[in-house]
């Protein structure tokens, strides 16, 4: 359940999203290991292709994104081009209390308009009314700011690959470490050369 729904606010509407900055960056990620079957390979590049474009897609970065994968016996590649600087904001109107529980007879606010205001972290001054199909309502407006392409490289990355199927895998740190199918040997990152 969200936050917004728990502190008793409704959404309205459709989420409103700003456009992104057009400064376009391209991502090179590589994993080299020891020699992976062949057999192996065909399996992990779709995988690994299949799951960032997934992490993409959750973190609205995909608009104009185009993303390869390559692969050779001691290499899985990433290559992604067209990838935005940072995420867009995210501006959501949420409702909360009609106008006759949130005010009352004089026009002062009651407690229900002045929590609904604390609730959505805006100043009482900053709420609204919209008209619904149920009457009046109060309204306020949240923008989540965009995080930078970077950091959510960062996030995604690592558990893409740990995230992929290998019929065996190997552990070489111990029964705790990391697995994957062979030992791996260096990660290499770049993001905007």
């Amino acid at each position: 359940m969200s936050r917004a729904k728990k502190s008793g606010a409704k959404k309205a509407g459709l989420e409103k999203v700003a456009p992104a900055g057009e400064n376009r960056v391209e991502l090179l990620f590589e994993v080299g290991c020891e020699e992976i079957p062949a057999g192996m390979l065909a399996r992990a590049e779709g995988e690994l292709k299949a799951g960032l474009e997934k992490q993409l897609a959750v973190e609205r970065l995909t608009d104009g994104v185009s993303v390869e994968a390559f692969s050779t016996p001691r290499r899985l590649v990433l290559w992604v081009r067209g990838l935005p600087t940072r995420q867009a904001d995210v501006e959501n109107e949420l409702t909360g209390p009609p106008k006759s529980v949130a005010y009352d007879a004089v026009g002062a606010p009651t407690r229900a308009a002045v929590s609904f205001a604390e609730k959505q972290g805006v100043a009482l001054h900053e709420i609204y009314f919209v008209q619904t199909p149920k009457g009046e309502y109060l309204a306020a407006k949240q923008v989540k700011r965009g995080r930078a392409t970077e950091f959510i490289l960062a996030d995604a990355l690592p558990r893409i690959l740990h995230d992929l199927y290998w019929p065996k895998t190997m552990t070489w740190t111990g029964l705790a470490g990391a697995r994957f199918v062979r030992p791996i040997r260096w990660i290499v990152g770049l993001l905007n050369g």
